[in-house]
């Protein structure tokens, strides 16, 4: 069996990823968040850590505590556009980094240089992206802003439309056009493409 832990600041995002490394035959996931206490299930042993590097930066001293836990495991770094290229204030000794944005496929492909020993080259801007973090940010409307900080907490969207009245096939709808206004196609996107354009931010302060 192959063990990754992957330590992060969004549980959308930490869920997504660790679903994509589990459906691998072989590899099992384990999520963290920064924020949250350590969970009492994790394994005594653990072969790859995936650090979001924000995430890193963030809580520093939480992030200390896991690469103190796993000495030995490898440490893939999670960068975002227009975001920490590295932990800075953390000593994590990648062996690596793979951009959020890249494609299922080069997550995995990183994953699998790492476990063969291998170096992970650094991340490269996808093409068309790299001047992103200079365009106009999209707007969004208040509702749709709400839902998005919801999504990015890791609730489901039949919870979404309870809490604000709503139907569930209206929070897809609003789901959908702030897709197709952020141009990206999964829910995964979505939220990593809202936060490195500081929508999230926006999103935390409409619910104040």
């Amino acid at each position: 069996m192959y063990r990754v832990l992957i330590l992060g600041n969004m549980r959308l995002f930490v869920e997504v990823l660790a679903l994509l490394v589990t459906s691998v035959e072989g590899w099992s996931a384990w999520g963290e968040l920064v924020d949250r206490p350590e969970s009492v299930d994790l394994p005594e042993v653990m072969d790859l850590v995936l650090v979001d590097a924000q995430a890193a930066d963030q809580a520093p001293e939480r992030t200390k505590a896991v690469r103190d836990k796993w000495p030995d495991a490898d440490v893939i770094l999670l960068t975002r556009l227009g975001g920490p290229g590295s932990a800075s204030k953390v000593d994590l000794r990648p062996i690596g980094a793979v951009s959020c944005e890249s494609a299922p496929s080069a997550l995995i492909h990183a994953i699998l240089q790492a476990r063969d020993h291998h170096h992970v080259p650094a991340p490269t801007p996808a093409p068309g992206r790299g001047d992103a973090v200079h365009q106009p940010r999209a707007e969004l409307t208040s509702r749709q802003l709400e839902i998005l900080r919801q999504l990015a907490a890791g609730r489901r969207k039949t919870e979404i439309a309870e809490s604000l009245g709503i139907s569930p096939q209206t929070v897809r709808t609003h789901a959908h056009n702030m897709m197709a206004r952020l141009d990206v196609h999964s829910l995964l996107e979505l939220v990593t493409v809202a936060r490195r354009d500081g929508l999230l931010d926006a999103a935390l302060e409409s619910a104040v």
